[in-house]
């Protein structure tokens, strides 16, 4: 009876130091599988993103664009001789055509005045703010000088085909004295077209 209890005991204590031993490996092996599922996973998702694609190409498009031309100007220029104090010419009344293919907006205004024969400085201003003008269209209408010179901005619009209409006039001041007599005046209209 008593040579057998040691083997007993010594069996007790191999199985008990045993059963660690294989608890660690399950739990290394248990993580390395876990790795491997993510691992799996993470790759799967990486497969999914590829989707289906398709493209097609659209050719042959174009762009156009617009022409804005002010056509055939009509009444002017415009020609006053002899010219009193206190007298006006006109109105004169000229057209403009619209020949481009939209729309415009248009403003008038005058520029390049020449008195001939040449005055001195203080001369030139003086003629020229006796020499005075108008300018009228649809329902704008300013008044000035040659020195001051009117303008009518945003004066109307005039469509594709169409024509605008406008009026000059012009008059020398009653305080105009014989530093007048005998000038030649020249001036330009200027017709601005806008979209």
């Amino acid at each position: 009876m008593t040579p057998t209890s040691p083997a007993a005991d010594t069996t007790t204590e191999s199985v008990i130091t045993t059963s660690p031993t294989r608890g660690r490996r399950r739990a290394v092996v248990g993580a390395s599988a876990a790795a491997a599922v993510v691992a799996i996973g993470a790759g799967g998702f990486a497969v999914t993103s590829a989707y289906f694609t398709d493209q097609e190409t659209i050719t042959g498009n174009t762009v156009g664009t617009a022409t804005l031309t002010i056509g055939t100007v009509t009444g002017i220029p415009i020609t006053v001789a002899d010219l009193l104090p206190d007298q006006t010419s006109g109105p004169e009344t000229f057209t403009f055509t619209n020949s481009g293919s939209v729309d415009f907006d248009y403003s008038i205004t005058l520029d390049n005045v020449v008195v001939s024969p040449t005055q001195t400085p203080t001369d030139l201003a003086t003629i020229t703010s006796w020499l005075e003008v108008t300018l009228a269209s649809g329902t704008s209408t300013d008044s000035g000088s040659l020195a001051s010179v009117p303008e009518l901005v945003g004066a109307g619009t005039v469509a594709p085909g169409a024509s605008g209409t406008a009026t000059i006039e012009v008059g020398l001041s009653d305080t105009a004295t014989n530093l007048a007599q005998g000038l030649d005046i020249t001036f330009d209209v200027i017709i601005d077209a806008a979209q």
